[in-house]
């Protein structure tokens, strides 16, 4: 009898103890969704000399996203986005009396995204990498004050570090991602040969 007793008292106080210390963890699903929000640094690069009357002029935006994050091992996970991005980079011509016209380069687009994480497990913080393609589709039309041409659509590829953290009912993750993009955006004959890179903070909740 001692004995059984003894036996409870030590089960009681070992779940009490552990009930106290392990904290809780976000459920293990293979696949959950989330969001996204954070800052584009957009990089337009021209690959040819510019027209004496044209300068370049970069600019900082904003995007939003949705995610979805499937867990195919320990290792590696898949995750396609997609997102609303605005960019604020272009192209200014100056005419001979000082006016200008600017040629905005994808100022709001639709961006799809299927990134691959490769991640090292740790107990507190995962850090991971990202890479994987970006098809962006321009959406916004010709605003009023630029030149009647609009902008192709674009295929990048990005590259990222993030830093994973659980917490009791989502992961947080802050990414730094590097969009390094493939196709000539411009439509236009007296800049032939633009194309957009760029760099975004993002931080994710799922």
């Amino acid at each position: 009898m001692k004995k059984v007793i003894f036996v409870t008292l030590l089960v009681s106080c070992l779940s009490t103890l552990f009930s106290q210390t392990i904290k809780p963890q976000p459920s293990l699903k293979k696949v959950r969704f989330g969001f996204g929000i954070g800052v584009n640094v957009s990089n337009l690069a021209y690959d040819e000399k510019l027209p004496e009357f044209a300068t370049i002029e970069q600019g900082a935006g904003y995007r939003v996203s949705g995610l979805a994050h499937y867990e195919v091992s320990n290792w590696l996970s898949l995750s396609p986005k997609a997102a609303i991005s605005f960019h604020h980079s272009k192209v200014i011509f100056r005419g001979a009396k000082q006016n200008k016209i600017e040629y905005q380069i994808m100022p709001v687009a639709f961006e799809f995204m299927f990134h691959a994480v490769l991640k090292k497990e740790s107990q507190k913080l995962s850090p991971y990498l990202i890479v994987g393609p970006n098809i962006r589709v321009p959406l916004s039309p010709e605003p009023s004050d630029t030149i009647s041409y609009s902008t192709n659509s674009d295929i990048a590829i990005d590259v990222g570090i993030g830093l994973d953290k659980a917490f009791e009912y989502f992961y947080f993750a802050p990414e730094l991602r590097y969009s390094y993009g493939l196709l000539n955006l411009s439509q236009n004959p007296e800049v032939p040969n633009l194309r957009l890179h760029s760099i975004a903070v993002v931080f994710t909740f799922r």
